[in-house]
């Protein structure tokens, strides 16, 4: 090996945000905030309706100067996993502007939905999307495995624990949507019925806060 460290090395993750440190200055020149969790990077820019078009241009001329600092780096910006999205309120969804990003060649439609860490994000930044799919999961895993509560933990709770924060926004109904697979989880766990009350046995045998006290917690405490 001539360049950099093997995949999966402890060094690696340190290494890399070392060496792609540059990056978040190109993105201030730019006037774009910017995110990066190791190779997974993210930029964002805010605007009004009216001043659309620059902000995609500003965008636009971010990302080729950071493409072209990759490219003298030995490194590649890869333009077929480069996804982009416009968001407003529900409101102000008719306002978005539909066009498609030119970049470096290639064309990027705008997305509906965006993976950011194992969160999905929508156009509206309803959770919507991410809170159908963490159901989905947890009450296939549930249902699948019919485990313990140490399984139930690490399939279930676990997965509704993750980046729960993000939801202290969102709806009581999307709420109550995580509430119910915790509480079909409790159910699994205690063999008791469909119309059998389990808040005693979520408070007292489970020792499980409800879904809006959990994210109140990760609130609080910032973890």
């Amino acid at each position: 090996m001539q360049y950099g460290v093997p995949q999966g090395s402890v060094l690696g993750p340190l290494l890399f945000v070392l060496y792609t440190a540059d990056l978040s200055s190109i993105s201030a020149r730019f006037g774009v905030w910017s995110h990066f969790y190791a190779n997974d990077s993210q930029l964002y820019i805010s605007a009004t309706p009216f001043q659309a078009v620059n902000a995609g241009a500003q965008l636009v001329g971010c990302m080729e100067a950071m493409a072209q600092w990759m490219a003298s780096n030995r490194l590649k910006l890869n333009q077929v996993k480069t996804d982009f999205m416009r968001c407003a309120t529900h409101r102000r969804q008719h306002q978005l502007c539909t066009e498609a990003l030119s970049f470096s060649g290639a064309t990027i439609q705008p997305s509906s939905t965006v993976r950011d860490l194992g969160v999905i994000l929508d156009t509206e930044l309803s959770f919507g999307p991410h809170v159908n799919q963490l159901v989905s999961r947890c009450f296939c895993q549930g249902s699948a495995t019919k485990a313990a509560k140490t399984v139930v933990n690490s399939f279930v709770i676990l997965r509704i624990d993750y980046c729960n924060s993000l939801l202290a926004s969102a709806p009581q109904y999307q709420l109550d949507r995580l509430q119910a697979v915790t509480n079909t989880a409790a159910r699994l766990i205690n063999g008791v019925g469909k119309f059998d009350r389990i808040q005693h046995l979520i408070s007292d045998r489970l020792h499980w806060l409800p879904v809006h006290k959990r994210v109140q917690f990760k609130l609080s405490t910032g973890l």
